[in-house]
């Protein structure tokens, strides 16, 4: 984005804005590698039942293909339309709205087992029932996938 910003009413870029703008893009996949990238299949694993974990692997699945394929097909056409930054800061913002969405509805999963990450997920604030006033345990799986 910022290289795109740097020269905007330019044909050619020059040397030095190409370098920015192909350390941008590395930066981008290498960061994408390291966090969000992997964080679809430890909260697959982790935070569905066995009962449904292969359901719910083939549904994330499909939703990561289908927002990568929503990035491709709106960004050279987004570039078109708003200019060759835009896209660019579109996908900056969409990038730290869900950065905060991990925050605020996705909980530590480190040591604990399933059924301590599902209380923890029902006691969050952002997936609680807010017309109950108090929360009511309904009827849980255990380990060994017996109803308690």
């Amino acid at each position: 984005s910022i290289a795109y910003s740097i020269e905007a009413e330019e044909e050619n870029m020059s040397l030095s804005v190409k370098i920015v703008a192909v350390i941008g893009v590395c930066g981008v996949a290498t960061g994408y590698a390291c966090s969000f990238g992997p964080l679809t299949w430890l909260l697959v694993s982790e935070l569905f039942p066995s009962s449904v974990r292969g359901r719910a692997l083939g549904a994330s699945t499909i939703i990561s293909y289908l927002a990568g394929a929503l990035v491709s097909f709106t960004f050279l056409s987004g570039q078109s339309m708003f200019g060759e930054a835009v896209p660019f800061f579109i996908y900056f913002v969409l990038t730290f709205l869900s950065i905060g969405f991990v925050f605020v509805a996705i909980p530590d999963t480190a040591g604990k087992d399933p059924l301590s990450i599902q209380d923890e997920i029902i006691q969050m604030w952002f997936w609680r029932d807010r017309n109950k006033t108090h929360y009511v345990q309904e009827s849980r799986i255990d380990v060994n996938h017996q109803v308690v």
